[in-house]
């Protein structure tokens, strides 16, 4: 039986917001910093809460990569993580 990965998310956040996923350090080996929802720029707020649909949020980190700031969001989905 194939299992179903929400590889769409993923690519959607990456898309949208460039978001990306993160190991919890920027690649200038900076810690990442994490931060609530209402403390993310509101395009953000509008990416996750779309694309989260009703899951909740659980962490969400703000790094630096290749100069450009990212955002890494943590949503469980149907038992994933």
């Amino acid at each position: 039986m194939k299992r179903f990965i929400p590889t769409g998310l993923a690519a959607s956040l990456v898309a949208a917001c460039g978001l990306v996923i993160s190991a919890g350090a920027a690649e200038d080996g900076t810690a990442a910093a994490v931060l609530t929802l209402d403390q993310v720029p509101a395009p953000v707020q509008e990416t996750l809460n779309r694309q989260s649909a009703g899951q909740p949020i659980t962490e969400i980190e703000k790094a630096r990569r290749d100069g450009a700031v990212v955002y890494t969001a943590r949503i469980p989905q149907r038992g994933l993580d």
